[in-house]
């Protein structure tokens, strides 16, 4: 059934952030396929630190 995957940088992910994104993110999908799909979704939060992540060939860490 329906898997939601997110990467984000880990230093913006909290407890509270965390719970409201898999909340929002579930209910659209519920939103397109209906009620009936919202226990068989499933959403993955994955935190990468900034120094992990580049964009443009340079790692987001150091950029201005």
């Amino acid at each position: 059934m329906p898997q939601v995957n997110i990467n984000m940088w880990e230093e913006f992910l909290d407890e509270t952030n965390e719970r409201r994104l898999i909340t929002a993110l579930t209910d659209a999908v519920v939103s397109v396929f209906g009620e009936p799909i919202r226990p068989y979704t499933s959403v993955l939060v994955h935190g990468v630190p900034q120094r992990r992540w580049g964009t443009g060939g340079v790692p987001t860490s150091d950029q201005p």
